[in-house]
């Protein structure tokens, strides 16, 4: 494999979609090798150390816990959307 192949992304089985964490993994799997979504997570890290620079202890701790809220938000999301795509597809191959 030469350094700009991807790696596989893992197969979606019955077994993956009913295991948080193993649902998990493969999202995470997806969206690491997905060039867009990396560019903008660098861009989300080097803004919050601009932030971090910016905001006193108590503004950052409560800028962390809405942070925090937002990203268990959109790992659910991302969750509940894979888990209905997933059995939609197997829906529609019946």
């Amino acid at each position: 494999m030469s350094s700009k192949s991807r790696p596989p992304l893992p197969a979606i089985t019955d077994t993956v979609v009913n295991d948080p964490y193993q649902l998990g993994a493969a999202i995470d799997a997806v969206t690491t090798s997905d060039k867009q979504l990396t560019r903008l997570h660098k861009q989300i890290r080097d803004g919050h150390h601009r932030l971090r620079e910016a905001l006193n202890d108590d503004q950052w701790a409560l800028f962390m816990r809405v942070e925090e809220q937002t990203n268990t938000a959109t790992a659910i999301t991302m969750s509940v959307i894979a888990k209905v795509f997933f059995r939609a597809g197997k829906r529609a191959r019946r």
